[in-house]
């Protein structure tokens, strides 16, 4: 009986096998499979606008409102400077972000905040397509007491063209 009970068993085994193998070989008939195409081009374009940014920082140990002015007096020049080197017919522009005032603390020995003066921070942004002037512009900022550059960008105006 120990020779019937496992011969039957393998007959099972070896039937089974057989029976996934085929149903798995066999695509059903509905099946069309699928076709996946990628594609990708690239094209360099030279750049034909110049995005600057301008960083104007003043303090004061005192008070805001020299801060303030000091800042103001310092932007007005460099904004006047700018608007001799850009073209409004062209699309360009000039215009202030960013701008900020706060106190600057110190922390004293018992833990007690204190101000010890006041900074305010104001962003010129130039737009530009006279990518020739960009380094001009930056150098003369620094001339007239911009403190940084916040960036330099160069962009197209239109990608569909």
């Amino acid at each position: 009986m120990k020779k019937t009970l496992a011969g039957l068993l393998v007959a099972l085994f070896a039937g089974s096998a057989v029976i996934a193998a085929t149903s798995e070989t066999i695509p059903p008939k509905d099946d069309r499979g699928t076709l996946s195409l990628r594609t990708s081009a690239n094209k360099e374009i030279a750049p034909d606008v110049a995005d600057v940014t301008i960083v104007i920082q003043t303090k004061d140990s005192k008070s805001l409102q020299k801060a303030v002015e000091d800042n103001k007096e310092i932007s007005n020049k460099i904004q006047a400077a700018l608007k001799g080197m850009i073209n409004p017919a062209k699309g360009d522009y000039i215009k202030t972000e960013n701008y900020s005032a706060s106190p600057d603390y110190y922390y004293t020995k018992d833990g007690k905040q204190t101000i010890k003066g006041y900074t305010v921070n104001n962003n010129i942004r130039v737009n530009t397509r006279e990518l020739e002037k960009a380094g001009s512009m930056i150098d003369k900022s620094f001339e007239l007491g911009a403190t940084s550059l916040g960036g330099l960008n160069f962009s197209v105006s239109s990608y569909t063209k």
